[in-house]
């Protein structure tokens, strides 16, 4: 049964509700959103027929990202949103008919319990995880916005090796086509000293990439920007609480200007 779809339904009642939302509604006007903040599958799913081992490790969540974006929510007194279940059951960084929306290969795992799904079976996952979660966003979205302009700030962490290559980036800064946010951000980070820090690298801000950030910006043209802190430097409280500090430090004269943080 490790994909299909139980009788009734995804999620048991005494499992989480799909997202977090943690902090202030009424103070930061930045929302910041983690859409891999979590490597839980739901029991129904039977672990997607992944050992304990691969459950652990980069493909089924962001290590860190949920701590680092809670560490800022608090220093920054602005709102966040996370993700409450693993990308492997459904990624909500993705477009639902996006083809790795439901990944059968997790970095050179096979996910069992994601290969052959049905269409029901996909409909169930984005109705229980991925519909809910950005609902919270863009009712956070909407919220903050009667109180002034908003701005999106999107948290992942990154593997420090993917496909044997060793990336020289402690931290990158993710964009589209604006760089509102991560043109000054970029600046900031580098002029920190904490080492190399990508610039869309080592992923692309760009559609569709970016899902999450794309589908709640455009509209409004809200000011956006994504960061990937690599992994390893978030494996420890000591770690998180160095990226928060340097991340506020950073972050916090862009959002001023972007009169979305008193």
């Amino acid at each position: 049964m490790h994909g299909r779809t139980p009788p009734n339904g995804l999620l048991a009642p005494d499992e989480p509700a799909a997202y977090t939302a943690v902090g202030f509604d009424d103070a930061g006007r930045a929302l910041l959103i983690c859409d891999h903040a979590s490597r839980r599958i739901p029991r129904a799913l039977a672990d997607l027929g992944l050992p304990a081992e691969a459950l652990g490790r980069h493909i089924a969540w962001d290590i860190g990202a949920a701590e680092l974006s809670k560490a800022l929510s608090r220093r920054l007194k602005t709102r966040a949103v996370l993700a409450n279940y693993s990308r492997l059951v459904v990624d909500c960084n993705r477009a639902p008919d996006a083809h790795d929306a439901f990944t059968t290969d997790g970095d050179g795992h096979r996910i069992p319990g994601n290969e052959a799904l049905s269409a029901a079976d996909r409909h169930v996952r984005l109705d229980a995880i991925h519909s809910p979660y950005h609902r919270a966003v863009a009712e956070s979205v909407a919220r903050l916005a009667t109180h002034g302009p908003v701005a999106l700030v999107a948290i992942h962490s990154f593997t420090p090796v993917f496909h044997g290559f060793a990336r020289p980036w402690v931290a990158g800064v993710l964009y589209g086509d604006d760089d509102r946010l991560a043109g000054p951000l970029l600046q900031h980070l580098r002029s920190a000293g904490v080492g190399r820090i990508g610039d869309n690298e080592p992923y692309s801000g760009r559609f569709p990439s970016a899902y999450t950030l794309h589908r709640h910006t455009r509209e409004h043209g809200l000011p956006h920007v994504s960061l990937e802190i690599r992994q390893d430097e978030l494996l420890t409280p000591g770690g998180i609480d160095r990226w928060a500090s340097l991340l506020v430090q950073c972050l916090a004269p862009v959002l001023r200007a972007a009169q979305v943080l008193t």
